[in-house]
């Protein structure tokens, strides 16, 4: 990812690291941040189908929406309150807390508690650098990536040599996959960083949930796993939650 960002960062006449300090950490800081959610939403998926995995991640829109509301003074209105309400229906649904649905005999309780733990991790730094990046918006985007990227490949180098693990992928058809997963992860950060700079965070990571939808679609047509019932419904609840938000902010904001 730094590799593919260094040539932005000279388009734009940036230097490739803040020249403030106070700046540098804050960048630090949202790296390990945005790092630990990468980790924890890719460990997660270990435990959990690709769709439930991906609505639990979803909550982050609940704890983004409170944070700018207290940290960056966003305002939340009644149909905002709805539409959480309704996303917060779909992830119960979705993640089928034993204590409340009790526990399946084909679905290994331990395994689906680890790996909402995991999502539900990731969801909480994923809003704490959705707030960060809102309050950085003066610091250009190149430079942001660039150096979020740094930061991640430090982290996980670590995080790799840690667990006593080869930091390579073998030969063949899992290097490609694991190229994939890096010009994917920059153009997620491209058009996410982008989008932070012109938009509310809350109403940003509500529409973000929309990809529930494609990874539910993922999960059928290309791994092949069969959605349950309980989780369409889900995700119906979370898709709906992103409707009244788009129908909402293009009624907020209509030129007549």
């Amino acid at each position: 990812m730094a590799a593919i960002t260094c040539p932005l960062v000279i388009y734009n006449g940036q230097s490739f690291f803040s020249d403030s300090l106070n700046d540098f950490l804050v960048l630090v800081f949202r790296g390990i941040v945005s790092t630990g959610a990468a980790v924890l939403m890719y460990n997660s998926l270990n435990f959990l189908p690709l769709g439930d995995a991906t609505c639990l991640f979803m909550t982050e829109t609940i704890l983004t929406t409170i944070l700018a509301f207290i940290i960056l003074r966003e305002k939340v209105n009644f149909m905002d309150l709805l539409a959480i309400m309704l996303a917060m229906t779909g992830i119960i649904l979705v993640g089928r807390p034993p204590f409340i649905f009790g526990s399946e005999n084909n679905v290994n309780t331990s395994n689906q508690v680890i790996g909402s733990l995991m999502a539900l991790g990731s969801s909480v730094f994923n809003a704490l650098t959705y707030i960060i990046t809102r309050k950085i918006t003066y610091i250009h985007y190149s430079v942001v990536i660039f150096q979020y990227s740094v930061i991640q490949m430090i982290v996980l180098c670590i995080y790799v040599f840690s667990q006593g693990e080869n930091i390579l992928p073998d030969c063949g058809t899992t290097s490609y996959y694991v190229l994939a997963i890096g010009i994917t992860s920059f153009l997620c950060q491209y058009f996410s960083t982008n989008a932070l700079y012109v938009e509310d965070a809350g109403s940003f990571s509500l529409i973000r949930s929309f990809q529930i939808v494609l990874s539910y679609i993922y999960q059928v047509a290309i791994l092949g796993e069969v959605v349950s019932l309980l989780s369409g419904l889900g995700a119906l609840f979370l898709s709906s939650a992103v409707v009244i938000k788009a129908c909402l902010k293009w009624y907020t904001e209509k030129p007549y």
